[in-house]
């Protein structure tokens, strides 16, 4: 963790409010992966900043947003602002590139795990195993952006394949808790644990377990 993250996290946290965590089930605390809801860059942010094992946890992150050279394209890209909007060619000239020169710094600084598109995803993979392995904790956003503020209805599950290289490293079943992060309220709500079977097929639970983890992100109880 740098310096540059360290002061921005105590600036973060002294001028905004703070959390509770609101648990379904007792923590088993053990590495883990924790599989939180966007809330807009609410949810990153204030995972990063107040949820309780912020000093352990590493936060999978796009290496697009990361790297100086691709962040200003990353966020023309990423429904920052409503495309319908009357400013939305402003905001495209001018947002990402004054962004592009302040935010990879500061992602950079903090503990994430950078997140390929290509063949460099089995570094993320390991990278994470190995943070796990340390006794840290994995976290991960896996919403789909579908327009401002908008997500679909299905979450991105190509991380899952971290769940059976973690076994190996840590030689015990990988808990998976889904966390929603509810902005107006000022609370995080941590599901029950969701388990990787590893006597199962990634194809055979995939879809059970992101039913699981889609609720409980979202906040949907019943």
């Amino acid at each position: 963790m740098g310096r540059l993250y360290r002061v921005l996290r105590k600036v973060v946290c002294a001028v905004t409010r703070r959390y509770r965590v609101e648990w379904a089930e007792p923590f088993i605390d053990e590495p883990c992966i924790f599989i939180g809801n966007h809330a807009g860059a609410y949810g990153p942010l204030e995972m990063a900043a107040k949820f309780p094992f912020r000093d352990k946890q590493w936060i999978w992150c796009n290496e697009g947003i990361m790297n100086r050279e691709t962040c200003a394209d990353y966020i023309r890209h990423d429904y920052w602002w409503p495309e319908d909007s009357k400013l939305a060619g402003f905001y495209n000239r001018v947002i990402p590139p004054i962004v592009a020169r302040i935010l990879p710094r500061i992602l950079q600084s903090a503990t994430t795990i950078p997140v390929f598109h290509d063949a460099r995803i089995t570094r993320t993979f390991r990278e994470s195993a190995q943070k796990m392995e340390e006794g840290n904790h994995i976290v991960i956003f896996p919403e789909q952006a579908d327009g401002f503020q908008s997500h679909k209805d299905e979450i991105n599950m190509g991380w899952l394949t971290l769940c059976p290289l973690a076994q190996t490293r840590l030689g015990k079943t990988v808990r998976m808790y889904p966390v929603h992060v509810d902005h107006h309220k000022h609370v995080f709500r941590v599901g029950a644990p969701v388990l990787y079977d590893s006597a199962r097929s990634q194809d055979d639970q995939r879809d059970e377990i992101a039913d699981k983890l889609t609720k409980g992100l979202r906040g949907i109880t019943a």
